[in-house]
């Protein structure tokens, strides 16, 4: 037992080594906020701490062109540095302007010296400048909730900012509902607000009750009227949902007589979450009466998801015909049903692997033609070299 404890106080100092190698640099403050005025010259500091060796700073942002960086390299290993940065506000367009200090470790070989593999960091401090709008201008956000169960209420939440450089007096609005072709369903109303200061932000509310609501995907888009003003934010979606399984579709339907076969199901899933399930597939006479039925394994499906789902049916002592199919999908205490019409077909006719199929063969092949032919002109030769001779030795007596 004691050595497993001092095997465990190894470990245990070994992370510590390893974490304070990973988190070996730092930078603060994090952000810095500045005032827009122009003309003025600010100088910052951030202190950047490191422990395993050399850092490189550099800037990079809007602003990167307007500051100037007391130092770019920091030598000295495993100490606080100091770092000015020296920032004169120009003429800025309005919005948010940002410089961003980026702190790299460097390898040591990058100095001509060796040292053991390390894990290198990098962090980054940040200054901001906000220009304000001339007159009145609001930028808006919305958060909510993406999927909602059918019957619930979907809460909107708009956050409103004065990015003017005057108080907006009243603001309202509403969160309205659309199919997917845009056309309006829905306008849930936003609660009211006043006296938005510049550079402060206020949240407007809104809620929706999806009950009655048909499942599926619906697009959403917030409107705000701000002392008259219209702004509006729009592209997002909302999925409401049911524990609801829809069979889309069957194939095949003609099904081989006294085999058994695989059929496909198209499954839709309109709920926020998976759900198991398992299918039943009847076949039925024209009279309703069951003459078949399989029942397939446990299987799920994905959220919002439309799938191919496999069961078998089995067809033997069937005659064949045309037959009522019902496919059943039992989940969460709730069925889903849908009817198809069928067919029980022939089997194809197997083919055997070695038989080869060969065109009729004619009484004489081509070859014992060839042959009979070249005996026959042989023979032919022959009698005719034999009389030949035969009439030459008559002629000699």
């Amino acid at each position: 037992m004691k050595k497993k404890h001092r095997i465990k106080i190894i470990y245990f100092f070994v992370f510590l080594l390893i974490i304070s190698s990973i988190t070996a640099i730092g930078i603060a403050p994090a952000v810095i906020k500045v005032d827009y005025s122009p003309g003025i010259t600010n100088t910052f500091t951030f202190f950047i701490v490191q422990i395993n060796g050399n850092v490189k700073l550099e800037a990079y942002g809007d602003l990167a062109s307007e500051i100037t960086l007391s130092k770019d390299i920091l030598i000295t290993e495993g100490s606080t540095n100091e770092v000015e940065i020296t920032y004169t506000i120009g003429n800025l367009t309005p919005g948010k302007h940002s410089l961003y200090l980026k702190a790299t470790e460097i390898p040591k070989e990058e100095y001509g010296k060796k040292s053991t593999i390390s894990a290198l960091g990098a962090i980054v401090g940040r200054i901001e400048t906000y220009v304000p709008y001339p007159d009145k201008y609001a930028a808006i956000s919305l958060e909510y909730e993406p999927k909602v169960k059918l019957g619930d209420k979907a809460y909107f939440t708009v956050t409103l900012e004065n990015q003017g450089s005057i108080t907006i007096d009243k603001a309202s609005g509403q969160v309205k509902i659309m199919d997917l072709k845009e056309n309006e369903l829905v306008s849930v109303p936003l609660t009211e607000v006043f006296g938005i200061s510049k550079q402060n932000k206020n949240k407007l509310y809104a809620e929706w009750n999806t009950e009655g609501t048909t499942p599926g995907k619906y697009k959403i888009k917030a409107i705000v009227d701000y002392d008259g003003n219209i702004t509006g934010i729009s592209g997002f979606n909302i999925w409401i949902g049911d524990i609801n399984l829809e069979v889309l579709n069957m194939t095949p339907i003609e099904f081989p007589k006294n085999q058994i076969s695989s059929v496909n199901l198209l499954v839709k899933n309109v709920w926020n979450e998976g759900i198991l399930f398992y299918a039943d597939l009847l076949i039925k006479d024209v009279d309703g009466k069951i003459l078949k039925k399989t029942t397939s394994q446990t299987l799920s499906i994905s959220q919002w998801r439309t799938e191919n789902v496999n069961i078998f049916v089995d067809t033997n002592g069937l005659e064949l015909g045309d037959y009522d199919a019902e496919v059943i999908l039992h989940y969460s205490e709730k069925e889903a049903r849908k009817s198809f019409k069928i067919k029980i077909i022939e089997p194809p006719k197997e083919t055997k692997k070695d038989e080869v199929v060969q065109e009729p063969k004619s009484s004489i092949s081509s070859t014992t033609l060839i042959y009979t032919t070249i005996i026959l002109v042989a023979l032919v030769v022959i009698i005719y070299l034999y009389y030949k001779r035969k009439g030459d030795d008559d002629e000699e007596f």
